[in-house]
């Protein structure tokens, strides 16, 4: 039987417990699925700037935001956010070192 949430239920959850409530309704598999898809549509974007040296603005953020939201919801499940985090900034500390050489 499906849970009916109000309009001012869901303003007043947090960011995180609206990506929880997503993750157990979908599940994991329909989840990685879904991340698959969403990484497509952001790399047809991504690609089609490559190939007219122009970005479509509105699509490139609405595609990264889901995006990032698919990706915050497998790194909550596994609560691995900090350990992302942390990864995220060595790997820009090394690139950096990389191009000052």
């Amino acid at each position: 039987m499906k849970e009916t949430i109000s309009e001012v239920e869901i303003e007043s959850l947090t960011y995180h417990e609206k990506q929880k409530i997503l993750m157990d309704h979908y599940g994991f598999e329909e989840t990685l699925k879904k991340t698959s898809e969403e990484l497509n549509e952001l790399l047809e974007v991504i690609d089609l700037a490559i190939e007219t040296r122009e970005i479509d603005t509105e699509r490139f953020i609405d595609e990264s935001a889901d995006v990032f939201n698919m990706l915050d919801k497998l790194f909550r499940k596994f609560s691995i956010s900090s350990n992302v985090e942390e990864r995220m900034l060595f790997k820009v500390d090394r690139q950096i070192r990389r191009i000052k050489k």
